[in-house]
């Protein structure tokens, strides 16, 4: 993380902890940057290039850029010839840049790294470049930082798959927070997001639910509960779409025997009509049917 021979030392402030103490912390840590004269290593200048990191030679184009930067010329007097000449010169002062950089780099970092807390430190140890860790720095314990976690960590507690309408859209919005707090340098694992997921999808999805919490929870991804989920849904919809045919399959059945004793039972009165006496008259088949005696006693 620093140079082999450097001791960093400790900057004499106190130790930044948490999102309660970024503001006055970083204002003073950049006022002790000053003093190094190495605030600019926090700057957003680009990194030196180092020529013995490049494959191959170094291009032309960064000769012409360095004799612009040191001398009084102008481009179009700028020749491959005098490019030429002047290779070694500046790949040996670039190389010299870099170097520099590098050394100021090294002793800011171990600055930052030793100007935190202990469980701060043990998130931020893999860092090499200074601007890389204060900007994490920034994120994670700056008020605007932590306002954006806070928001998101609530937006996530909040969906439902009743709002979602379905797994894709639901393991969207699951994805989209995750990439703002991997921007923020603000880790979960995938188990805080699977335990979103399925605290979203609701009863519905609570066998799925158990069997992945019968699963070995350092294999398991959140890419493939989403795909298990999507399966799922796709099992309840066709279990839904069978059911509801079934359903109107009986309804219809029941309604078509109903019409057919209604129709019988219209046509039952109209035969017992036909034979039930009008008024005093009976039908007489031999006197025809205005007769005042039944066709038995003509």
């Amino acid at each position: 993380m620093y140079g082999p021979t450097e001791t960093p030392q400790r900057p004499k402030h106190a130790l930044l902890t948490g999102k309660e103490n970024w503001a006055t912390w970083s204002k003073a840590f950049n006022i002790y940057l000053i003093t190094k004269n190495n605030e600019d290593i926090i700057s957003d200048n680009p990194i030196p290039l180092n020529p013995s990191a490049l494959i191959g030679e170094i291009g032309n184009d960064h000769i012409k850029e360095y004799i612009l930067d040191t001398e009084e010329i102008e481009e179009d007097k700028i020749t491959s010839q005098k490019i030429a000449a002047n290779k070694k010169k500046v790949i040996k002062a670039l190389q010299a840049k870099y170097d520099e950089w590098k050394k100021r780099n090294n002793e800011t970092l171990g600055e930052i790294f030793y100007g935190c807390s202990t469980s701060i430190q043990s998130l931020i140890g893999n860092y090499r470049i200074a601007k890389e860790l204060w900007d994490f720095l920034e994120k994670s314990y700056s008020s605007t930082g932590m306002a954006i976690v806070d928001t998101e960590l609530f937006k996530l507690e909040d969906l439902s798959y009743a709002l979602m309408k379905n797994v894709v859209n639901l393991a969207s919005a699951i994805n989209k927070s995750k990439e703002t707090f991997i921007g923020l340098r603000y880790i979960c694992p995938d188990a805080y997001y699977i335990h979103i997921l399925f605290k979203a999808l609701g009863a519905p999805y609570a066998s799925l639910a158990r069997e992945i919490r019968q699963q070995d929870i350092k294999k398991l991804t959140l890419s493939d509960c989403i795909s298990q989920a999507h399966t799922e849904e796709v099992s309840i919809k066709q279990q839904d779409t069978t059911s509801s045919s079934t359903t109107a399959s009986a309804m219809n059945t029941s309604k078509g025997k109903g019409k057919g004793k209604g129709n019988n039972k219209a046509k039952d009165t109209q035969s017992s009509d036909k034979k039930k006496p009008q008024g005093n008259r009976f039908h007489c088949n031999n006197c025809g049917p205005k007769s005042f005696h039944p066709s038995a006693t003509c």
